[in-house]
């Protein structure tokens, strides 16, 4: 009888395994990386674009939300505050003319990271600029943005450069010419493994999304 157990849970282990392994580390194409890039990055441009019309008005020195005030915000207290809140570029920089730099460098940024131009530098600049939107300004945050970043973080260490983008389409214009048939895909784990973070990233934020509605309060009891 214990032999039989011993090989049952042999079997399952040696079975899981090889799951576990075809499910991270099956090397794949990275052109879904390349293709979600685009549309990563088309949203961070939307994004931080929303913020133009009104930049001044929220984050300027006399604006909306004054650093000051976000500290004593998020952290409750009455003074020192601003040094305890998230990390933010744009808390360096408060007037209207550095504000306008700042966003349309921001906007470069996002649109050279959309179109894959050294997207392993651009991928890292456009979640440092997205992330200090949204550490500038918490209070004015919703559902999308935490979905946002958490894309952009993944594609920071993905390789998401190697289609559709300009560099690899003047890497091919500049590589001396092969043979004529055309070349097979290159397939990598790393891929795959930064695919099914985010799959598993996305899953879980929308089950928790979900309990969070299912568990909240419908009205007061009489």
């Amino acid at each position: 009888m214990l032999r039989l157990i011993r090989a049952a849970f042999s079997d399952f282990t040696e079975r899981f395994g090889r799951g576990w392994n075809r499910f991270w580390f099956t090397p794949v194409d990275s052109y879904p990386l390349a293709v979600l890039r685009v549309c990563v990055g088309v949203a961070a441009l939307a994004y931080l674009g929303s913020h133009t019309a009104d930049l001044v008005r929220w984050f300027g020195a006399n604006g909306l939300l004054p650093t000051d005030d976000v500290g004593r915000l998020i952290t409750g207290q009455l003074s020192g505050a601003a040094e305890h809140f998230h990390w933010s570029y744009l808390t360096w920089f408060q007037s209207p003319a550095e504000l306008w730099t700042v966003h349309a460098l921001g906007l470069m940024v996002l649109a050279l990271f959309t179109i894959g131009v050294f997207a392993r530098i651009t991928s890292v600049l456009s979640f440092v600029v997205v992330m200090s939107y949204v550490h500038r300004a918490p209070m004015i945050t919703g559902q999308f943005e935490p979905v946002l970043t958490m894309l952009l973080f993944y594609l920071c260490l993905a390789p998401s450069g190697n289609y559709l983008s300009v560099t690899s389409w003047l890497s091919r214009r500049t590589r001396l010419p092969q043979s004529a048939a055309p070349q097979k895909a290159e397939t990598s784990w790393a891929a795959n493994v930064h695919l099914r973070l985010m799959q598993v990233h996305l899953s879980w934020l929308y089950l928790f999304m979900g309990l969070t509605k299912l568990g909240g309060v419908m009205g007061e009891p009489n």
